[in-house]
């Protein structure tokens, strides 16, 4: 069974979901378009590798893979890079990161638009530890970097994103081996799943509307 050319493996409120959709824009990528999210969690043991292979039966792209913001979450399940390594060693793995501090500040405005009770952005980095975890980026990447070659590994940034999405594009082509041209640069550049456009409204105003 064919098997994953490239994994995203996030990281959560960092542009994963405008990587995602820009590489899907060429016609040589196909990327799962739910996250499997089964290398973390319980589905690795309960569907077994067979269920993951085959989401990629069929595909004639030249490159094919999936992603999940969860991956780079290394406190979450310490054994996600471990069983990445021994089941698809030869993937190529994207993660895309930004400014930490604005990371955290997208996460908790993120948690409290989707009702959690996380109180203030200072509260909550003293109460909410994934909003610290998910922004150590080197101890993330260290644990990928125990299983797979760097030469297999490509660190992006939201900022490059931002500001020259084509080149930022161009250059995810030339890693992943396609015709770096290939994107549709102008749908690439626009920006998904943006945190700011979400009210951050409090509990109580969230239950008036309703």
């Amino acid at each position: 069974m064919r098997r994953p050319d490239v994994i995203i493996i996030g990281t959560m409120k960092c542009g994963q979901t405008s990587l995602h959709t820009g590489l899907e824009t060429h016609n040589d990528i196909f990327l799962t378009p739910e996250e499997p999210r089964f290398f973390h969690g319980s589905r690795y043991h309960e569907r077994g590798l067979d269920w993951y292979l085959s989401l990629f039966e069929g595909r004639n792209e030249a490159v094919v893979g999936e992603g999940s913001g969860f991956y780079a979450w290394d406190s979450w399940c310490e054994e996600t890079a471990e069983r990445m390594g021994r089941d698809v060693p030869d993937a190529k793995l994207l993660q895309i990161i930004r400014n930490p501090i604005e990371r955290i500040e997208s996460h908790w405005s993120w948690g409290i638009s989707n009702g959690q009770a996380w109180g203030s952005i200072n509260e909550a980095v003293y109460e909410v530890d994934r909003l610290i975890e998910m922004s150590l980026y080197w101890r993330q990447l260290s644990r990928y970097r125990e299983h797979f070659d760097d030469e297999q590994i490509k660190v992006l940034f939201l900022e490059d994103l931002k500001s020259d999405p084509r080149s930022f594009f161009w250059d995810c082509g030339r890693f992943l081996g396609v015709d770096p041209d290939g994107f549709d640069f102008e749908d690439a550049a626009t920006p998904k799943n943006k945190t700011a456009d979400k009210r951050t409204d409090t509990r109580l105003v969230q239950r008036l509307r309703q």
